[in-house]
């Protein structure tokens, strides 16, 4: 599905320009990608067999987040190895989870690998005596946790899936759910889209714009907030890819034209670059080509009335989804 969205994309950029010189590009970028994505594979299935052979440790790691499930159940992530891995832990210990957060901890468990080569831990024990204070944990992680606790501590139900509907970071929530929710189509109604990034944006120009401050510092300004945010998500496919676009769209001149379908294949290029494997992401796919069909159907949503380039547009997106 992948490669013949990343085909017919460009395409039709090759189309739209009516320049022939744009068919070797466009066959370069795909023979390279495949190439890079095949070797990016390849480590990962190594990272993969290495840790399937290695796969208890007792070590120190930073816990960044932990939350109570039920009585003797607890979740969160931490840093192990430079790397960030969810967690499961059943210990019926009453951890005092203040003592355990953001702190450098022994922990001792083993790697679990699922059938999407998807790496999580699973929890032994966590050696609170051990705790210390770390010098990594950041003001965006403290925040996010605390809206986490109160929320949890509300007695709301599912409070997973509504820090997942906040931060479009489906890592909070469980397979089992992801699953059910990818069965039905709706799994983008879970991603942070465009349209919290565009809200955010105009939620600090116009003020920043009353202050008759310089364009530039208010470009700057909006750009630094989009890449916290970024990380406030935890780097979700389907922000990134809106953050990008709209600092592309900042940073980018007015006299350079540039049109939206080549923002997303920016989008898709850098975030390839940076990170191969996002590809496989079930939220940066769907992120992508719903975009992809709104950007085709753009113009001739603009000659139906609103209740009918509602519906179409609803359509589409809910068929591109499958």
């Amino acid at each position: 599905m992948l490669s013949t969205f990343l085909f017919i994309l460009l395409l039709y950029i090759t189309y739209r320009k009516n320049k022939i010189v744009y068919a070797p590009i466009s066959l370069f970028l795909i023979i390279f990608s495949a190439w890079y994505l095949h070797y990016s594979q390849q480590a990962i299935f190594n990272y993969i067999n290495y840790i399937e052979r290695n796969s208890q440790f007792n070590e120190r790691a930073q816990v960044i987040q932990i939350q109570r499930q039920g009585s003797d159940t607890y979740k969160g992530r931490l840093s192990l190895k430079n790397e960030i891995y969810p967690f499961f832990l059943t210990d019926k210990k009453n951890f005092d989870l203040k003592k355990i957060e953001s702190r450098n901890c022994i922990v001792k468990g083993q790697f679990k690998v699922n059938d999407n080569k998807f790496v999580t831990l699973k929890l032994q024990s966590i050696v609170v005596q051990s705790c210390l204070e770390s010098n990594r944990s950041n003001l965006i992680e403290k925040h996010k946790q605390f809206i986490m606790n109160r929320i949890y501590d509300s007695g709301i139900k599912f409070p997973d899936r509504i820090m997942t509907l906040i931060t479009g970071d489906v890592k909070e929530v469980n397979e089992q759910f992801k699953e059910r929710v990818k069965e039905i189509g709706i799994y983008h109604l879970l991603a942070v889209s465009g349209s919290h990034i565009a809200a955010i944006v105009f939620l600090i120009y116009q003020p920043l714009k009353r202050l008759n401050l310089p364009l530039f510092v208010i470009k700057g300004i909006t750009i630094i907030v989009l890449a916290l945010f970024a990380q406030y998500t935890n780097y979700a496919p389907s922000a990134v890819r809106a953050i990008i676009m709209t600092t592309l769209v900042l940073v980018i001149t007015k006299q350079i034209k540039i049109k939206s379908i080549q923002l997303l294949a920016f989008a898709f290029i850098i975030m390839f670059i940076l990170n191969p494997l996002v590809v496989y992401d079930i939220g940066f796919q769907f992120s992508f080509i719903i975009s992809f069909f709104i950007m085709l159907l753009f113009h001739f949503l603009q000659q139906l009335s609103k209740l009918q380039s509602l519906f179409i547009f609803t359509f589409f997106a809910q068929l591109s989804s499958f």
